[in-house]
């Protein structure tokens, strides 16, 4: 009979046969498959059978990806958000440069917002702020940006 850990990892397992297929959905399974326990590597075989029933294509993992979807899991003390947001702008590929623009349409702090606007006038990428002009911004984004192109025209 499992222990109470194991029947905590059996139960997590089960689970992730309905959930979405995504690196953490991966990550997890990966744990179940390197468990010690073969009831646990069982239950993350029989849930990846599963998510490869729903969801048979491919994961697209890049290390690009995987910075710009986790740029917020740095302390805002710590200041690597703004490492993050800076290093994907130096890379200067499609890849790197369609993940500035996703970071800056998502659900991020307003704060961190403002702090990336500020890194792209500095680094002189104009054309995503005029991009930016034309998504649909949260009322306070708006605002930040609106200031931000009005200081730009200021110092022209």
């Amino acid at each position: 009979m499992p222990g109470g850990w194991t029947k905590e990892r059996l139960s997590e397992m089960l689970s992730l046969g309905r959930a979405e297929w995504n690196l953490g959905t991966l990550l997890e399974l990966f744990l179940g498959l390197i468990d010690r326990s073969e009831d646990v590597r069982l239950a993350a075989l029989d849930a990846l059978m599963d998510i490869a029933k729903r969801h048979p294509e491919p994961l697209q993992v890049s290390p690009i990806r995987l910075l710009a979807q986790n740029i917020s899991l740095p302390t805002v003390a710590s200041g690597f958000r703004s490492v993050i947001f800076c290093f994907l702008l130096e890379l200067d590929t499609p890849e790197a440069d369609y993940e500035v623009r996703q970071i800056l349409r998502a659900g991020i702090r307003n704060e961190d917002f403002g702090d990336f606007l500020d890194i792209l006038v500095e680094t002189g990428k104009l054309k995503l702020l005029e991009e930016l002009k034309q998504e649909r911004l949260s009322k306070a984004k708006t605002k930040i940006l609106r200031e931000v192109l009005q200081e730009l025209q200021n110092k022209q």
